[in-house]
């Protein structure tokens, strides 16, 4: 018999999955900022609380954010980003991550950037990951409607792995192809295509492939429709329990200020 409480669920999973995807890779490239020739801060946030009680009692919560500093030399990027969803006593979703990252401005097509970043996912057995990386930032293509970059960096990524004695401390190459393109003022797409490979054995990897839809509704008020889809060849074998490949599609609202 079909559960009473799943099209609730499905109402609420919706809309408060504000940024994430069920899987390995943040995505950076869809929140980074215009390149502005003065400084200046700003501030996004994005927030969800939906409670329910009916058969069961639904709790979800779910936060994110983004800090932008421009100035004379770069660009300065802070993400936090918390979910949490939980049926009863059971947590369906628990995971969240803090990233940084510089870009320097560059007279030519590739820019210099370091990052690193904070992250756990109790749902693909992610206990705890730290890593830290820098590399280029290639332009190849910026016209005002249409944008592509394509970006290679080291990368060293401390991970623990859940319900495990496994840590593994790995070399990885982090590369990716960006574009966003924008036909019209109220509406815009874009889309982030991610490799990470171990640099002693290219097999051991993780691929992510991201794609969003942006409609302006107002100056403050967007709408928004994500799909991603996200591969890594080290859970089929490290983490049976967990599918080595997941899909996501996610729609909601920002209000920015």
């Amino acid at each position: 018999m079909k559960s009473p409480l799943l099209p609730v669920l499905l109402f609420l999973l919706a809309p408060c999955l504000l940024q994430r995807l069920p899987g390995q890779i943040v995505n950076i490239e869809d929140r980074r900022s215009s390149p502005a020739d003065t400084n200046r801060l700003s501030l996004q946030v994005d927030l969800a609380f939906n409670l329910v009680q009916n058969t069961k009692t639904v709790l979800n919560l779910g936060t994110a954010a983004r800090f932008d500093w421009q100035h004379g030399k770069g660009t300065l990027l802070l993400l936090p980003n918390f979910q949490f969803v939980r049926v009863d006593e059971q947590r369906f979703v628990n995971r969240g991550f803090l990233h940084l990252r510089h870009t320097w401005k560059s007279a030519g097509a590739a820019a210099p950037e370091v990052f690193s970043q904070f992250q756990f996912d109790e749902q693909v057995r992610i206990q705890q990951r730290e890593l830290a990386g820098a590399g280029l930032r290639l332009r190849l293509l910026d016209d005002g409607q249409s944008r592509a970059f394509l970006g290679a960096a080291y990368m060293f990524e401390y991970n623990e792995i859940r319900d495990t004695s496994l840590i593994y401390r790995d070399h990885r190459l982090s590369s990716y192809l960006a574009f966003r393109w924008q036909p019209a003022e109220p509406l815009a797409l874009s889309g982030t295509v991610y490799f990470q490979p171990l640099w002693k054995d290219f097999g051991d990897f993780r691929l992510s492939s991201q794609l969003r839809l942006l409609l302006h509704i107002s100056s403050r008020l967007d709408f928004k429709v994500s799909f991603a889809l996200v591969q890594d060849s080290r859970l089929k074998r490290d983490a049976p329990g967990v599918p080595a490949a997941t899909y996501s599609l996610q729609n909601g609202l920002r209000w920015t200020f």
